[in-house]
């Protein structure tokens, strides 16, 4: 477990040099980050992990998100930095996958990981979230309209939308 953790930790150290060197995390700062993020790979990591451990650390680095884009838009660096963002965001979208891994039938973390996707603009792993809710969550009626309102919305596809209604009429 340890080396999975300390492997997690020296791949962020690239990204937390590139936003020390940027000028948007300060050393303290990203020493905090460092710290915080293997607490939270410790606690994933454990034999009984707990949901609200993953909802904290999905927290956690949406909020860091949060703060990384506002020092960002106050430095004017928008475009210097797009590999720190991707890193970043492909983090949150594995935390969240190994979280339904181990929770597959909570709706309410899908639901949470398709609005994630829909506002980074992550269309294939939209589609994923999508096709693996309904497998786990057939009988949940909400994750069936966002999946049809989704095809007729950001897809434009309205055939495919009457397909997702009437294979939720089978189930």
């Amino acid at each position: 477990m340890a080396e999975i953790v300390q492997s997690h930790v020296e791949d962020m150290l690239p990204e937390i040099y590139e936003l020390q060197q940027l000028g948007i995390l300060l050393p303290s700062e990203a020493k905090s980050v460092i710290k915080r993020r293997t607490d939270f790979e410790y606690k994933m990591r454990r034999r009984i992990s707990i949901k609200q451990d993953f909802m904290r650390f999905i927290d956690y680095e949406l909020k860091l998100e949060k703060l990384k884009q506002k020092r960002m838009s106050k430095l004017a660096l928008n475009e210097v930095s797009e590999g720190a963002r991707y890193r970043s965001l492909q983090r949150i979208h594995f935390i969240f996958q190994k979280c339904l891994r181990k929770y597959k039938t909570d709706t309410n973390m899908w639901i949470r990981y398709i609005i994630f996707c829909k506002q980074i603009g992550s269309s294939r792993s939209l589609g994923f979230a999508f096709v693996e809710s309904l497998k786990h969550n057939p009988h949940s009626v909400e994750l069936w309209i966002m999946s049809a309102k989704n095809e007729v919305e950001n897809n434009k596809n309205m055939t495919a939308a009457r397909s997702i209604f009437l294979q939720a009429f089978e189930v």
